[in-house]
C-alpha cells in the first residue's frame, strides 16, 4: 500500500505556503473545448474569465497536493457542460492507500546492456496483451 503525507521535517517549506503552478484544469478545459464550434468556446472562455480562471493559478501546498474543489468545474458541470466528471482537483486525490504497479527492474549488474529493461510486471515475465510469443515480453 502506498501513503503518502506531508512531512514537515522533510520539507523545505509549509504546507500553507503558496506556489504559482500550471492551472491544469484551464489547460484539460481549453484541450476539449479547442474541438468544440466557436459559438461554445465564446461561451466557455466568457465563463472562465469570470471565475478567473488563466494558464497559471496560485494554491497552497496543501491545495495543490490534496484538493481543492474548482468553482469552474463545479459551475460548468452544474449547468450541462460535461468537461469533468470530476470538482475536487489534487495531484494526491485518491492516491493514499493504494496498491502500487510491481515492477522489476534489472539494474545491469551481471550485464549493463540491460540496465533499465523491465523484467517483471506483477510478478510475470509475459504480458497477456498481445498473442504473439515475441510480443508478450515486456520491451520497455
Amino acid at each position: 500500500m502506498k501513503w503518502y503525507y506531508f512531512d514537515q521535517n522533510l520539507s523545505n517549506g509549509m504546507v500553507n505556503d503558496s506556489i504559482t503552478s500550471v492551472n491544469l484544469v484551464f489547460i484539460s478545459i481549453a484541450l476539449r473545448i479547442n474541438s468544440m464550434p466557436w459559438f461554445l468556446k465564446q461561451i466557455i472562455e466568457l465563463i472562465e474569465s469570470r471565475f478567473h480562471e488563466y494558464l497559471f493559478i496560485t494554491k497552497t501546498v496543501n491545495e495543490l497536493l490534496w484538493g481543492y474543489n474548482d468553482e469552474l468545474l463545479t459551475y460548468l458541470s452544474r449547468h450541462g457542460f460535461n468537461m469533468s466528471t470530476v470538482t475536487h482537483i489534487g495531484l494526491f486525490i485518491n492516491k493514499n492507500n493504494t496498491l502500487s504497479d510491481y515492477v522489476t527492474i534489472n539494474d545491469g549488474l551481471h550485464n549493463n546492456k540491460m540496465i533499465g529493461q523491465i523484467t517483471r510486471y506483477h510478478g510475470n515475465t509475459t504480458l497477456s496483451y498481445w498473442n504473439s510469443s515475441t510480443a508478450k515480453y515486456d520491451k520497455r
